[in-house]
């Protein structure tokens, strides 16, 4: 172990500290450090291997002989891309092919904020507006000292209004034991418009007008009334076998179902359940001689509505 022992560098570990990370994860430099090594001994020492224990570092040196007396720079990088919370690596140099001297990098990513709930997701007729609240938590030093955000949609029918910061005491966040954060509380209101269903972002952004962090965000419209599912498959059943099939319909104001008919026959069914906002209703299909699969209309007729609800049964027959 002599070799490596004249080989000593004067900090054997760095630590990169907190880091944070940008909107997309990814931390805003290469995380690079050099360590100086210097050569005590009366003789040439040569650097034979250099290994690292981690794929997402490399170290690299300009000249793996280092003189009596002299020193040398080995420069670590870190690729920390997709990584997230504690990370590490120790880097092993082979010294004159017979000893060893370990060094290690380490830090901790740390996205800027945090939002709960983490994805945002409404459901919502077809005119109506509805209102919804989510927090979000942000480290103290990613934003300025007056630790204030502003939220941003570019979508029609969403209207944000951030209600309050409050500073909370140091407590457990991230991958971090102890860190100080603040709780910002947002309410939004959508407006149920034909162009608002789909999936957008609620961004981020520093008093600088830096965005660093995104919150995903689904709205789902729905007609005024209609089926939660329009396609039903039934099977495999022998011929003269029933089988009892459901079908819920959302609506937002309380209906009255007429009749349910399947290729022009009427059928009975039965009311399973009915809410505020949806009605359950159960009826029974028979294989009357399929052989195969065959597609069938059903349409449930309902009070007020000038053309009924349409659905497919599909039948296996064996």
């Amino acid at each position: 172990m002599a070799a490596a022992q004249e080989l000593t560098v004067q900090s054997p570990i760095f630590d990169f500290g907190v880091i944070m990370t940008d909107s997309n994860g990814n931390p805003p430099t290469a995380l690079v450090h050099t360590f100086k090594l210097e050569n005590k001994s009366e003789a040439l020492l040569e650097i034979t291997d250099i290994r690292t224990s981690c794929t997402c570092s490399k170290a690299s040196i300009i000249s793996r002989n280092i003189k009596k007396g002299t020193t040398a720079e080995l420069t670590v990088e870190i690729d920390a891309a997709g990584l997230s919370g504690q990370i590490s690596s120790d880097i092993l140099l082979e010294v004159q092919k017979k000893s060893y001297l370990k060094l290690s990098v380490k830090g901790t990513l740390v996205k800027p904020a945090r939002s709960f709930p983490s994805k945002l997701y409404e459901e919502l007729f077809e005119g109506e507006s509805k209102g919804f609240e989510f927090d979000v938590y942000t480290l103290e030093t990613s934003v300025d000292s007056k630790n204030e955000i502003n939220a941003r949609v570019a979508y029609p029918g969403v209207i944000l209004s951030h209600e309050f910061s409050k500073r909370l005491e140091r407590k457990s966040f991230d991958d971090q034991k102890v860190i100080s954060f603040m709780v910002h509380r947002f309410k939004a209101t959508v407006i149920a418009k034909e162009t608002t269903t789909g999936e957008t972002e609620v961004l981020l952004f520093r008093p600088d007008g830096l965005l660093f962090f995104k919150i995903p965000l689904k709205i789902i419209i729905f007609p005024e009334t209609s089926l939660n599912n329009t396609n039903l498959y039934v099977g495999p059943l022998k011929s003269g076998e029933s089988r009892r099939q459901k079908l819920k319909i959302r609506s937002r104001n309380s209906i009255n179902i007429v009749k349910l008919d399947v290729n022009n026959f009427a059928q009975k069914f039965e009311i399973q359940s009915s809410h505020s906002d949806f009605t359950e209703i159960e009826f029974k299909v028979t294989n009357s001689g399929i052989k195969g699969l065959q597609q069938q209309i059903g349409k449930v007729f309902i009070e007020n509505m000038s053309k009924p609800l349409t659905f497919q049964i599909h039948i296996l027959g064996i």
